[in-house]
């Protein structure tokens, strides 16, 4: 697997919002982490994940990312992907990701980080 082909099959996700399509490049029993300063914060497996997707669509209206970076490790098997996202209530919010593979180059956990310092200038200002 390389950097573009992850680009392609992340997509399938965080683009086209299509994770049935997606899943065929993950293992039966992924995780998906979303860490503690998400707003969904847990642990996610393929049925669970469609309730988080229907209420961040709630949540967030509109919202899309786009992959901006994408940094691999060969020999930890793992890609960390940088993204921009935006909603109709948020703009410019980066995420990072880090999508772990197996032997088989097959997905079996995401983890997300957002950038909370960003959200937080939008409640209460800049931080100096």
């Amino acid at each position: 697997m390389d950097k573009e082909e992850i680009r392609k099959i992340f997509s399938l996700l965080l683009v086209d919002h299509n994770p049935e399509e997606f899943f065929k490049y993950c293992t039966d029993d992924v995780k998906f982490i979303l860490h503690p300063k998400h707003v969904a914060a847990g642990i996610y497996d393929k049925k669970s994940i469609f309730n988080l997707f229907e209420h961040l669509a709630k949540s967030f209206p509109h919202w899309s990312e786009t992959i901006e970076k994408i940094y691999h490790d060969k020999e930890e098997r793992i890609f960390i992907t940088v993204s921009r996202g935006k909603s109709s209530t948020i703009q410019d919010l980066w995420d990072v990701h880090f999508l772990y593979y197996n032997e088989k180059n097959k997905i079996y956990r995401i983890e997300e980080r957002i950038d909370t310092l960003h959200l937080a200038e939008g409640n209460i200002g800049p931080r100096i």
